[in-house]
């Protein structure tokens, strides 16, 4: 049955009904680090490495520990007066040859039936024969003390282990300042009026541009001269010879546009749609007529009438039919409100600046960069019935085929999934995914475990543990 399955990951509690894993757990993970254990062994630890089981013990066996190697399975051996008798289960050990009777509670000081104690080792000329079991004798009293039975003498210590209660014991920055003169030479930017005082006869001003200047004094200036002279000037004005004297001109002597400068006309000349008359000589009167006609090169007259006729769904056109070119004529031209029929627009880019609205199909075969600022896209407009399909087609390398990220309805009843397929037509209607989206559902932001959600593969998270769908 299909339900939410816990997956366990670093930090979350582990919830499974039963666990199969391929290899040992090793120690250091909770595990034995071994496939199998010998039936009846005892284990033994080996740090981080597998535990070692040693053999079944047999009966009477007990695990022996030792001070350079592990623990072995060994029985107890028994000394002189003492019988060890083994058992499934159970070590039996008796004293041997005591006599009758039995010795309990020995104390310290004091003697009983010849045996005496005087808090050294046991020493008797005698016999001493116990008809019972020799019990009851603490730890302390034997602990690297010595028994002395006739001329044996036996040392009990360390090496008495079968008495309860025996224990055994490491970056450079250029910093500094540029002093000095860049250039200490006083520069003549400019040289004015007052600057010269006086130049000698014998003293010449050449390629020098005086501005506003007022020379006075005799002598020759020789070159281009622009400003106000005062006085008498004689002599050559630029190598023209009839300039003879100082405060006249001698007629005839000015030649128009080589003497002169300004404004003048020699000569009047025809142009297109102009007839000029009475152009010779000087003193004449010239007469100007515009040539007017409908042909080439004429003008035309002003009461002639201009009249703009607009196509029928295409351009609409406000004014008077007809108005003189020569009354300022006014139109007003515009798109139509309706434009009727197939039309193409050639040109590279074409703006709108205010809403498109497009209310048959919108084709577009050839979009570099489309920039839609509406946040949510409708698609499938229209549609009035359940379980319709719809998505996105990217095209790959043919025409009209791609890779189809879609809603698959199909998956249930309008509680369909997202889903992905390659190969896809866009102009098929239906399509069957490939590979559905994997859902997340975050309950811990307060999100709801919802049925439509709960399908193979979604995710859900709650309380920090994540669970898959299957």
């Amino acid at each position: 049955m299909a339900e939410w399955k816990k997956v366990i990951v670093s930090g979350s509690a582990a919830d499974l009904a039963s666990l199969s894993l391929d290899t040992a757990l090793p120690v250091g993970s909770g595990g034995t680090g071994a496939s199998t254990l010998t039936n009846g062994g005892v284990l033994l630890g080996s740090g981080t490495g597998a535990v070692t089981p040693l053999a079944r013990l047999t009966a009477g066996q007990v695990v022996i520990g030792s001070t350079t190697g592990d623990p072995v399975n060994a029985t107890l051996t028994g000394g002189s007066g003492i019988a060890i008798t083994e058992g499934n289960g159970s070590i039996t050990i008796a004293a041997d040859g005591l006599g009758a009777g039995t010795v309990t509670n020995v104390a310290t000081a004091g003697s009983v039936n010849g045996l005496t104690l005087t808090g050294g080792p046991i020493t008797t000329t005698g016999t001493i024969t116990l008809g019972g079991t020799l019990a009851n004798i603490a730890n302390s009293a034997l602990t690297n003390d010595s028994v002395t039975i006739g001329s044996t003498e036996v040392t009990l210590g360390s090496t008495v282990t079968t008495f309860a209660g025996l224990t055994s014991v490491t970056s450079t920055d250029f910093v500094g300042a540029l002093t000095g003169n860049a250039d200490t030479a006083t520069k003549i930017a400019s040289i004015t009026n007052s600057n010269i005082v006086q130049l000698t006869a014998t003293q010449t001003l050449t390629n020098k541009t005086l501005t506003s200047p007022t020379i006075t004094g005799t002598g020759a200036i020789a070159g281009t001269f622009t400003g106000n002279l005062t006085g008498d000037v004689t002599g050559n004005a630029d190598t023209a010879t009839t300039a003879t004297t100082a405060n006249g001109v001698a007629a005839n002597s000015v030649a128009l546009g080589t003497d002169t400068t300004g404004n003048y006309v020699a000569t009047l000349g025809t142009g297109t749609g102009v007839t000029i008359g009475s152009n010779t000589g000087e003193g004449s009167t010239p007469t100007i007529t515009v040539d007017y006609g409908s042909a080439a090169d004429t003008a035309v007259e002003g009461d002639t009438t201009i009249t703009l006729t607009q196509t029928a769904g295409e351009i609409d056109i406000t004014g008077t039919a007809a108005q003189a070119l020569g009354g300022a004529p006014s139109y007003t031209i515009g798109l139509a409100d309706t434009i009727s029929g197939n039309r193409t627009f050639s040109g590279d880019t074409i703006t709108i600046n205010n809403d498109l609205v497009v209310q048959g199909t919108a084709s577009f075969q050839n979009t570099t960069n489309l920039e839609v600022a509406d946040q949510f896209i409708l698609l499938n407009s229209g549609s009035t019935t359940d379980n319709s399909p719809g998505g996105i087609v990217v095209q790959q390398n043919v025409q009209d085929e791609g890779v189809l990220f879609g809603y698959d309805a199909a998956a249930g009843s309008n509680d369909g999934r997202w889903g992905v397929t390659s190969s896809f037509d866009a102009s098929s209607t239906t399509f069957t995914a490939d590979a559905y989206v994997s859902y997340v559902i975050d309950i811990d932001a307060g999100q709801t475990d919802l049925a439509l959600y709960q399908k193979n593969g979604n995710i859900k998270v709650d309380s920090g543990d994540i669970f898959i769908y299957a």
